[in-house]
């Protein structure tokens, strides 16, 4: 897949997709912040693309979902404008309705997937060409150059992928990725560090033998303790901290840790994260988790958690599988803490919860919140 050539993502970002943004500044207002997130949304799939060309397809069929649970939440923002726009009501849900050609990357069949789409995306479309008519030269132009970007796009995928992500790398993906510096997610407390392909072998050990020899690390703690793993005072560590030797039976104990991300492969016990600052945990399976006095934090679990208790947190994140949405969740002195979880049409959508609330999940629906 080559990333420059004419009618590439790239080609279409710097062409065709920097008419639409130079005619949204233009207009302003709403459409103009919705394309910002489109934008965002536009560098991430190109961040995808060059993995895709980099590295081979990963070992774990679970790595390319979080690889591109990004995206997903990005698009699940560009979505939200549908609801706020006053103006410009049907060039707005056109952009909110056609973004979904971004999913592609959770699609095996391409050719399918942009027939189906193609049926509404063409009614709005329709319907913003009546809207843009009645406004002036500089909406038609703004309406050309997106469906331009859509139909650029459409034709890639189609031509390129038609049965989904082709991965043409020969390198093995790294523990973790950072795929690009997106001020939104950050606003919105969305996961940054990607879980994508995870490294086997001494990685603990290594981990193990680099605190006990370095200069600074007297205070870091990675090690176990009878049926207990102690992760503590860790900083700025989005790499290392993986953790794939713990058994079903043993707790994770992680304290006192700043900026970091800390991934658990395995099936555990339980898992506490206290005293913590801007850390995401990766988790794989837990019965039990608490959370407690953390400001900043994502725990994700990727396969299934029972129970979750939050206590004194502030702005903190769980991010839920569809494996986990009858889990129970309790937050107490909470503030700004969220659920993200999966409906069935594919992305993950983000509810707050109210303090010293019971929590449960609707599927598909939404979140039931009961006074404990």
């Amino acid at each position: 897949m080559s990333a420059n050539t004419k009618n590439s993502p790239n080609y279409i970002y710097a062409e065709a997709f920097q008419n639409y943004l130079k005619h949204s500044e233009i207009i302003g207002g709403t459409i103009y912040e919705q394309s910002v997130a489109v934008d965002n949304a536009f560098k991430i799939m190109l961040d995808l693309f060059h993995g895709f060309n980099k590295y081979k397809k990963p070992a774990s069929p679970l790595s390319e979902q979080y690889l591109t649970d990004p995206l997903f939440q990005e698009i699940e923002k560009i979505k939200t404008f549908e609801a706020k726009a006053s103006d410009y009501i049907f060039q707005i849900t056109l952009i909110c309705k056609s973004i979904k050609i971004f999913e592609w990357v959770r699609e095996i069949d391409i050719e399918k997937f942009i027939a189906k789409l193609n049926k509404y995306v063409q009614f709005y479309q329709q319907k913003a060409q009546s809207e843009a008519d009645s406004l002036g030269l500089i909406h038609l132009e703004w309406l050309k150059s997106w469906n331009q970007v859509y139909d650029d796009f459409s034709t890639y995928i189609k031509t390129n992928c038609k049965n989904g992500i082709v991965w043409y790398g020969s390198a093995s993906i790294p523990v973790h990725s950072v795929l690009g510096d997106v001020p939104a997610m950050q606003k919105t407390h969305q996961h940054q560090v990607l879980l994508e392909d995870i490294n086997r072998g001494e990685t603990i050990q290594n981990i193990l033998h680099a605190f006990a020899t370095g200069p600074d690390t007297t205070s870091k703690v990675f090690e176990k303790k009878d049926e207990k793993w102690l992760i503590q005072n860790q900083k700025g560590n989005h790499k290392d901290l993986v953790l794939n030797t713990a058994r079903k039976d043993e707790c994770i104990s992680i304290s006192n840790c700043e900026d970091c991300t800390i991934v658990i492969e395995n099936i555990i016990n339980s898992i506490k994260v206290e005293l913590c600052k801007k850390v995401t945990v990766l988790l794989r399976h837990t019965s039990t988790a608490q959370i407690q006095d953390c400001k900043d934090c994502n725990i994700h679990c990727f396969d299934k958690i029972i129970s979750v208790e939050m206590t004194s947190c502030e702005n903190c994140g769980l991010y839920l599988s569809d494996k986990s949405l009858d889990t129970n969740i309790s937050t107490t002195k909470c503030i700004g803490t969220g659920v993200s979880f999966p409906f069935d049409d594919g992305p993950y959508k983000t509810f707050k919860i109210s303090d010293t609330i019971r929590t449960k999940i609707i599927p598909n629906n939404g979140i039931d919140m009961k006074p404990c």
